[in-house]
């Protein structure tokens, strides 16, 4: 017999487990148990002291943008704006410093720049053609890249066979009119921005810009990196007053309040599968911890009692693991256990 038991149990509490949590505790009516093996919940959004005495740091996450970070976050629980989760914008988006001649380049915010003349004027010191380049592709982003984004990101994805907001952009569209060139889905970021911009320096920035964000620039076929990476640039680099854990701080008074249980020096050692399904887990200290209600790893929903989602259809049987034979969700890319590439 189990020693607790909730409706949904997450394993680790880093900022999707915290997100999820909110969301499965306030709007799905559940009771909630967060377990994480570290003294602190937030991995990924999370501030310790710095290097320097007496000064805290972002060890993780610093680089926030309001809209495309929180911004959906802030909406469906307007709460965490009063406990805190308010960011401030930063003059520059993002900015490259070149020691050889003490020059540089960069993006102001929108907040200080809306329609990106400040910025050329800025990069007209290395290109006149680039400056003129950035106020087209500002144009074309706003009117055309950005709401693709925003569909992509924030809507279900579409059934097989039917293109994303983001397919449609890169393969479909009229090039003339988005601004935006089919054949840069297959190039590398720094043969894209070597396609858009005449100086070294706006190259040179950008893929820097790649390499800290996401990718290496020299990927290929990552060119639609390369023109999410502007997207969210021309939406801002916004900072959290106090540190990027106050997320964690925001979120985890949500769960509290919607009746969750958060488990801090709580190490998950096995999850516990009964007839294929995982039911609970299992701690460190052998304290076992039942999970009544499966989630479909697919669409996050409550799963139902049979071998396939009642919300989405995905399977909900484990990958086994051929090394270690251990189970995981489908979709899993690496096994939990010993870390062996599934699939």
């Amino acid at each position: 017999m189990a020693d607790a038991s909730f409706d949904v149990v997450i394993v680790g509490g880093g900022c999707k487990g915290l997100a999820l949590a909110c969301y499965l505790a306030k709007y799905g009516g559940m009771s909630v148990g967060i377990f994480e093996r570290r003294h602190e919940l937030g991995l990924g959004v999370y501030s310790l002291e710095s290097p320097a005495p007496g000064f805290t740091a972002n060890h993780c996450s610093h680089w926030h943008s309001a809209r495309s970070y929180y911004g959906i976050f802030q909406e469906d629980f307007p709460e965490a704006v009063d406990y805190g989760l308010q960011y401030k914008p930063m003059l520059l988006t993002f900015g490259q410093y070149f020691i050889e001649d003490d020059s540089w380049i960069g993006t102001y915010h929108p907040h200080f720049d809306p329609t990106g003349e400040r910025t050329a004027e800025l990069w007209a010191r290395f290109s006149e053609k680039d400056a003129e380049k950035w106020l087209y592709l500002h144009d074309k982003i706003k009117k055309y890249w950005e709401p693709a984004m925003w569909e992509y990101m924030h809507t279900p994805a579409p059934p097989p066979g039917i293109p994303s907001a983001l397919t449609r952009l890169a393969l479909f569209s009229n090039p003339e009119e988005t601004g935006f060139n089919p054949q840069w889905v297959m190039m590398a970021p720094y043969q894209v921005y070597q396609d858009m911009f005449e100086s070294p320096e706006c190259q040179l920035a950008w893929a820097r810009f790649v390499w800290s964000a996401t990718a290496a620039p020299d990927a290929w076929a990552m060119g639609m990196i390369a023109a999410g990476v502007l997207i969210i640039c021309l939406q801002g680099a916004d900072v959290l007053p106090g540190g990027s854990h106050t997320v964690a701080h925001v979120e985890q008074k949500i769960i509290l309040e919607n009746g969750g249980k958060i488990f801090a020096n709580s190490e998950v050692k096995k999850i516990l599968v009964e007839n294929g399904r995982a039911k609970g887990i299992r701690l460190a200290d052998g304290t076992e911890i039942e999970a009544k209600q499966a989630l479909c790893p697919q669409c996050g929903k409550p799963a139902g009692e049979g071998k396939f989602c009642g919300n989405c259809g995905a399977s909900l049987a484990l990958i086994k693991c051929p090394k270690c034979g251990a189970g995981s969700p489908a979709g899993t890319r690496f096994c939990g256990e010993c870390g062996t590439r599934l699939g």
